[in-house]
């Protein structure tokens, strides 16, 4: 039995079995397009996850944008990306070679101390051909017994004590073939008239200093003085203290065997020929490093003067009297006396300013201005 309600009097029919099912349509496509809005809106969130966790193994991987961006600022601040030789090392050795043999000993010097990569790539046995085709331009003797190709540039062309690292340090002992200062000569040179010397090579055999080259040049101090300087003997300790355990082993072995003792008195000769041959050779090594230097000297002349040129030129060409530059700059003064030796004319001296209002003394200026 149906129901049936009234309103104002009037009864109301309840609805058909059609419309209950429009409407039971009507609210199961409701239902399922807000489940499907759902679904959607999950899949989206899903997704956004992924990407971000799939962005942030990215970022850990490879370097950010945001820290290449001073590397991109820094040159871009400059107006030009910098230049480095950081690569220079890794190139082919036959292109170091060619790039190389356009360099002086002094440089291959100072190029092996630039950094780890440098100094094993110029103390490589198979570079010892750059070494000897740049010692061979200056005209420089071989090396001596027991030198590589890198000692014996470092000896013949470095300025600094080999000891302490000491700067400007021109001098070379060629007796013990040692580039040292005046106070590590002081500090490491011993003789027989020493009284430190007996207790310094306390126990050393005698025989061993035959095999040691010598000197008679050590810097003059009271506890020094020798009136006999000339002929005296002077060791390098750290040599002799070398020499001395080189020694006692070979000596321990040679009593081994006779095959050993002779092996023994065979190295025993060959040192003591190889210091005289040594000392045949001090007097070449001595004449050629003093024609180096005065080549040195005459070449820092030439740059000095080249220099003084250019600037006049320059002070000429912006109207100022011959004679007031020749009066206001001269081959010493700053600027002339050192700088740059390749200058051959003005345009090639752009650096060089001089304020003739300080270097012209006459007051001569005003009256060219005038």
């Amino acid at each position: 039995m149906v129901k049936t309600r009234t309103q104002n009097g009037v009864a109301i029919k309840p609805p058909t079995s059609k419309a209950s099912e429009d409407e039971e349509y009507e609210m199961n496509n409701d239902f399922e397009s807000k489940s499907s809005d759902e679904e959607t809106n999950k899949k989206k969130r899903k997704s956004r996850k992924t990407n971000a966790t799939s962005k942030a193994k990215r970022q850990k991987a490879e370097p950010s944008s945001k820290s290449k961006a001073p590397n991109k600022g820094a040159a871009a601040k400059g107006g030009r990306r910098r230049k480095t030789l950081s690569l220079l090392p890794t190139m082919p050795l036959d292109v170091l070679f060619e790039i190389f043999r356009h360099l002086s000993p002094k440089d291959l010097i100072n190029l092996s101390r630039t950094s780890t990569a440098f100094e094993k790539t110029m103390s490589d046995p198979r570079t010892s051909t750059v070494w000897i085709a740049a010692r061979r331009v200056l005209d420089a003797p071989d090396p001596a017994k027991g030198f590589t190709e890198v000692q014996w540039g470092e000896l013949l062309f470095d300025n600094s004590c080999e000891r302490c690292g000491a700067k400007n340090n021109q001098d070379v002992d060629w007796n013990i073939l040692k580039r040292t200062c005046s106070s590590c000569k002081r500090s490491h040179l011993l003789g027989a008239k020493d009284q430190d010397f007996n207790k310094t090579f306390f126990g050393y055999p005698s025989e061993i200093f035959d095999c040691l080259p010598n000197t008679n040049i050590r810097p003059w101090t009271k506890e020094t003085y020798d009136p006999d300087h000339e002929i005296r003997k002077l060791y390098w300790i750290p040599d002799v203290h070398e020499m001395a355990k080189e020694w006692n082993t070979r000596r321990a072995a040679a009593k081994t065997s006779p095959e050993a003792s002779e092996a023994f008195d065979t190295w025993r000769e060959e040192r003591k020929a190889i210091v005289q041959a040594h000392s045949a050779m001090v007097t070449t090594y001595k004449e050629w490093h003093e024609s180096y230097l005065e080549e040195k000297e005459y070449e820092k002349y030439e740059g000095k003067m080249k220099r003084l040129k250019a600037a006049k030129l320059r002070l000429l060409n912006e109207g100022h009297s011959q004679v007031d530059i020749d009066n206001s700059i001269f081959s010493w003064s700053d600027g002339i006396r050192t700088g740059t030796p390749n200058i051959s004319n003005s345009g090639a001296s752009s650096s060089f300013e001089l304020d003739l209002k300080l270097i012209i003394p006459f007051g001569s200026l005003d009256q060219d201005s005038s």
